[in-house]
C-alpha cells in the first residue's frame, strides 16, 4: 500500500480536516505537542506548550538545549 492509499483511507475515515485539540504553529511544535499530549491531557499540554513553544522556535532550538536537574 503506497501513501496515497494511505492518505485516501484516512481521509475516507475521518475527512478532509481532522481536528486536534492541541495548539500548534509549526509541524515541530506539533510533534512536541504529540509526544507531551500521551503523558497528560490536550488541556494541560495546551497550558504548558503555550510559553514553551515562545522559546523554542526550531528542532535547532530544541536540540542545543542542556538538561536540568
Amino acid at each position: 500500500m503506497n501513501s496515497s492509499a494511505v492518505f485516501a483511507y484516512l481521509e475516507s475515515l475521518f475527512g478532509k480536516s481532522p481536528r486536534t485539540e492541541l495548539e500548534y504553529t509549526s509541524d515541530i511544535d506539533l510533534l512536541v505537542a504529540i509526544i507531551l499530549s500521551a503523558q497528560c491531557t490536550d488541556k494541560r499540554v495546551n497550558m504548558v506548550t503555550k510559553e514553551l513553544f515562545k522559546k523554542y522556535k526550531t528542532v535547532k532550538d530544541y536540540a542545543n538545549e542542556t538538561l536540568k536537574r
